[in-house]
C-alpha cells in the first residue's frame, strides 16, 4: 500500500470514533417527522438529495432530535416557505458547506498535523494527540457557523431596508428579479505570474488579494463568489460598486504582485440560490477584458448613476456574448 494512502486510512481510523458519537445521536426517521406533521418522507428525501446526500429510507434513522425538529417546522410552514425554496437553499448549503468541510480538513492536514507530529517521535502518542485535537476542533464550528449565518441575515435585512431596489414592472413579474450593480475584479496576468514565480507564490498572492477584497468591499457589498484569481460582488447602488472597485485597485497598486483590474455594470438580474443570472451578469463579467492593469471600466448605466466620479469615455467595444457594441468608460484617478 502506498505510504500516502496508508496515512490517509490511519487518519480516517482516528477521526472515525469522533464522528461516530454524532452519528449515534441520529435516531429519528423521516417517517417519525412525517407523523409529527412535518415534511413527508418523500419531501425529506428530496431535501437531502439537494444537500448532496443519498435520500434516506422512510424508516431509516437519519436525524438528531434537533435536526428532526427543523424538518417538522419546515413542514408546518409550507404556506410561507414552500418546498421549492427549501430545495434551493439546500443546494446552496450543500455546495457551500461541502467546500467548507474540505477546506477544514485540508487546513487540519497542512497546519495542525505538522505541529502535533513534530512534538516527539512516538507515533502512538502522536495519533492520540491528533484525535484529541480533532475532537475539540470539530464542535467549535457549529456555534461559529450559526453565529456567522445570523449576522449575515441581519446584514442583508439591513441592506434591503436601507436600499430598496427599483424594479421595472415588466421585470418584477419574474421571480427573483433585482436591479443591482455588479463588480468584477481580478488579478491581471495572474497566470503568467504563477508560471514565473511558482505555485506557493501564486497562492500567497491570491490570499493577499482576497484579504484586500474583504476589507475594501465596504458595508454595502456582498461577495457573491470567488473566481479563482478573481471575485464577483453585488451592490444596490452603482456608486458603492465603483468606490469598492477603486479601493481594491488602490490597495494592490504598487505592490510587487499582479495588479487588479475591475468592471462594473448596472442592470436587472435573477437572484437564485445565492447567485445571480442573466445578461447583466454576463456583460459585467466579460467587460473585465477591456480593463488594463489598475483600471476600472464601466457601462453607461453606471456612469449616469455614479456621476460623482470622473469618467473618461473610451468608445464602443465588442464584448463577447453581447450582440451590440457596448459604450465603455474608464474611471479617472
Amino acid at each position: 500500500m502506498p505510504e500516502g494512502r496508508g496515512r490517509e486510512e490511519e487518519l480516517a481510523s482516528i477521526f472515525e470514533p469522533v464522528l461516530l458519537r454524532t452519528r449515534l445521536e441520529r435516531t429519528v426517521t423521516p417517517a417519525d417527522v412525517e407523523a409529527r406533521g412535518g415534511m413527508s418522507a418523500a419531501e425529506i428525501g428530496d431535501v437531502m438529495h439537494a444537500f448532496g446526500f443519498p435520500p434516506p429510507g422512510a424508516e431509516e434513522p437519519t436525524f438528531t432530535p434537533a435536526e428532526a425538529e427543523a424538518f417538522v417546522e419546515l413542514g408546518k410552514l409550507r404556506k410561507v416557505w414552500p418546498q421549492a425554496l427549501t430545495i434551493q437553499l439546500a443546494r446552496l448549503y450543500g455546495r457551500t458547506l461541502g467546500r467548507v468541510a474540505d477546506a477544514e480538513l485540508q487546513a487540519f492536514r497542512r497546519y495542525s498535523l505538522p505541529a502535533v507530529e513534530g512534538e516527539d517521535g512516538d507515533r502512538a502518542a502522536m495519533l492520540e494527540r491528533v484525535q484529541a485535537a480533532f475532537e475539540r476542533l470539530l464542535p467549535i464550528a457549529d456555534p461559529l457557523l450559526v453565529g456567522v449565518h445570523r449576522r449575515w441575515v441581519e446584514h442583508e435585512l439591513g441592506q434591503t431596508a436601507a436600499f430598496q431596489a427599483e424594479i421595472d414592472e415588466d421585470v418584477a413579474r419574474v421571480p427573483g428579479a433585482l436591479e443591482v450593480s455588479f463588480l468584477f475584479c481580478d488579478l491581471k496576468d495572474f497566470t503568467h505570474y504563477a508560471a514565473l514565480h511558482g505555485d506557493a507564490a501564486a497562492i500567497a498572492v491570491i490570499d493577499q488579494f482576497f484579504d484586500v477584497v474583504t476589507s475594501a468591499r465596504g458595508d454595502r457589498g456582498r461577495l457573491v463568489k470567488s473566481l479563482g484569481d478573481g471575485a464577483m460582488l453585488v451592490y444596490d447602488q452603482p456608486a458603492d460598486a465603483v468606490a469598492a472597485g477603486s479601493r481594491v485597485i488602490d490597495a494592490v497598486r504598487g505592490r510587487d504582485i499582479p495588479g487588479v483590474h475591475a468592471s462594473v455594470h448596472h442592470g436587472v438580474a435573477i437572484a437564485r440560490e445565492g447567485d445571480y443570472f442573466g445578461s447583466a451578469v454576463n456583460l459585467a463579467a466579460r467587460l473585465l477584458a477591456v480593463a488594463a492593469r489598475d483600471e476600472l471600466v464601466a457601462t453607461r448605466p453606471v456612469v449616469e448613476r455614479a456621476d460623482e466620479f470622473s469618467w473618461e469615455p473610451i468608445g464602443e467595444r465588442t464584448v463577447r456574448g453581447v450582440e451590440s457594441l457596448v459604450e465603455v468608460f474608464r474611471l479617472r484617478d
